[in-house]
């Protein structure tokens, strides 16, 4: 089974290059170039996994963090920052949260991040 990760940054080459090695070692994805971009393809969307810089206009990577933990409480999230007003240890003690990363983001290490989650998913 394929998994669906949404990947949302301001930064379109970002998206891409992340959605690449992504759809590389054999997910999906889907793109979206803003918090509120992004909360509106969740909306109708299904997905397993959300990627998402921290801080962009229109809508913040925790906008999408709180609608997520409001409706969809099973998707879990990764965040991507070059810098934010959110320190990463408070981040990664929130339900939902795998982890906080800066940029640029190992891609390697997210992969493997990405991948053992749903091992894990898998034998609950």
């Amino acid at each position: 089974m394929s998994r669906k990760i949404l990947v949302v940054d301001d930064e379109p080459d970002l998206c891409e290059i992340v959605s690449f090695h992504l759809e590389s070692a054999g997910y999906k994805t889907a793109i979206a170039g803003s918090g509120n971009s992004a909360i509106e393809w969740l909306k109708n969307n299904p997905c397993d996994l959300v990627i998402s810089d921290i801080r962009m206009p229109d809508g913040s990577g925790l906008d999408i963090f709180a609608y997520i933990s409001e409706y969809r409480k099973k998707i879990p999230i990764i965040f991507m920052s070059g810098f934010s007003d959110v320190h990463p240890e408070e981040l990664k003690k929130k339900e939902g949260v795998l982890e906080v990363f800066s940029k640029p983001a190992d891609l390697v290490r997210t992969i493997e991040l990405i991948r053992s989650y749903f091992e894990q998913d898998i034998e609950q």
